[in-house]
């Protein structure tokens, strides 16, 4: 008898385990989907690849546009260089923008942890 209920008590952690490893792995969407919903998109979801297939689609027909001009290929070449150093100046002034900010906010929450643990 006392064999039977060891193998019982064994047998119920080894399904518990089981059962505990199957509840990770378990996400809303797994059971909103079992029972014939889902979850709502945030706008987010849905603007982002909108947003993406836009840009794409100025960014080509730009290209095509520049390719068209009525400019020879010389004169091409030196405005698309010239735009290229304008976009690689106005991104590194954002970056170290972006930099300053960074600092300052991280400086800032310092700033304020150190004050409290002095206080």
């Amino acid at each position: 008898m006392n064999i039977w209920k060891t193998a019982l008590a064994a047998g119920s952690v080894i399904a518990t385990r089981q059962a505990i490893n199957a509840a990770r792995d378990l996400h809303a969407n797994d059971i909103l989907g079992a029972i014939g919903l889902e979850r709502r998109r945030s706008a987010f979801e849905v603007a982002l690849p909108a947003l993406g297939m836009f840009l794409g689609g100025a960014a080509l027909g730009a290209g095509v546009a520049l390719l068209v001009a009525p400019m020879s290929g010389k004169e091409l070449r030196s405005e698309i260089g010239k735009r290229a150093s304008d976009v690689k100046e106005r991104a590194s002034r954002g970056v170290e923008e972006l930099e300053e900010r960074i600092q300052q906010s991280t400086g800032n929450a310092f700033g304020r942890n150190e004050a409290r643990r002095e206080s």
